[in-house]
């Protein structure tokens, strides 16, 4: 996966981040090798944008944290109650892991009785959501999310989307001269009125946008992303292509069976944008790409604009 992700963040046709759960310090020593290689932490809580080396925090600030407490007492109950799991505590969220209970099964029910009681005791309270992951039930503000940060790295990119935007934290009116071109995309944003404003230029419009997921966090992003327009680009369905990893019900327009086959489908993208015979390769983005297809049938992929490999 490093050797793929490293290719394609190499081409400066493409910008390409990865989005996770994971802390920011966990995907630094995964991942902060690579150049130009964006990366959000902690399920949309941090973000640090491809080509920069800082992170930026996209939790506004003074948000009332004393939901942590409360949580943490909550997850202690379950906790008891159900043996082999265990509780992780991130900079922002809160996690209950259940993945080497006794009984995964019982784990699963437990973690959405625990979700019902977080949503109605706390989160009426609060502004804070839990969201049934792979083996885990995790709690962070209602204003970030991965589809919080999708919405902000496309809108630094000049995309915008049709679908309804997420509950994510307002961004201010952009400083004058800010604005789009045909020939150059550039966007000024910020997540809460306390974050410095960042402007990514695209030197050409984006014309393919790639999101792939395989987690029930990974939803809102996949619809946000699916009301994604790109000017002047035709079958949008082609250019925006969301996938999910595995067969069941999303958001994702597409789905592969593994991910072999989602490191097969980058490669596949890398090695085209390597190739000489880049017009010759355009050509072939027209073949169209059925629901259940495997993802390195979808030509489209070729030179693509924008890459968004998701964890």
């Amino acid at each position: 996966m490093i050797k793929v992700v490293t290719e394609l963040s190499q081409d400066p046709k493409n910008v390409v981040y990865i989005m996770s759960g994971r802390t920011k310090k966990s995907l630094e020593n995964t991942f902060g090798s690579i150049p130009n290689l964006g990366l959000c932490a902690e399920g949309g809580c941090f973000l640090r944008y491809a080509g920069k080396s800082v992170w930026e925090d996209q939790v506004q600030q003074g948000s009332d944290m004393q939901w942590r407490k409360m949580v943490m007492e909550m997850f202690e109950y379950y906790k008891e109650r159900t043996p082999g799991s265990e509780i992780e505590e991130k900079s922002v969220p809160l996690v209950w892991h259940y993945r080497q209970a006794d009984n995964p099964s019982y784990g699963l029910w437990q973690a959405r009785e625990c979700q019902n009681h977080i949503e109605e005791a706390i989160g009426s309270i609060y502004p804070v959501h839990a969201i049934v992951g792979r083996k885990c039930l995790e709690v962070l503000p209602r204003d970030v999310s991965k589809a919080c940060a999708t919405r902000t790295i496309v809108e630094s990119l000049g995309l915008l989307s049709s679908s309804p935007l997420p509950a994510c934290a307002a961004i201010p009116e952009t400083q004058d001269g800010d604005g789009l071109s045909e020939s150059s995309v550039s966007s000024s944003f910020s997540i809460g009125d306390s974050h410095a404003a960042y402007t990514h230029t695209v030197q050409n419009p984006v014309d393919f946008v790639l999101c792939v997921g395989d987690d029930r966090s990974d939803e809102d992003m996949f619809q946000f992303v699916n009301g994604l327009k790109l000017s002047g680009c035709e079958q949008q369905q082609h250019r925006v292509v969301t996938c999910t990893v595995g067969s069941k019900s999303s958001e994702a327009r597409w789905f592969v069976p593994g991910v072999w086959s989602v490191l097969q489908g980058l490669q596949f993208m890398a090695d085209a944008g390597d190739s000489s015979t880049t017009e010759a390769a355009a050509r072939t983005s027209s073949t169209a790409m059925k629901d259940g297809d495997e993802l390195n049938m979808a030509a489209d992929a070729v030179v693509p604009e924008i890459t968004a490999a998701v964890e």
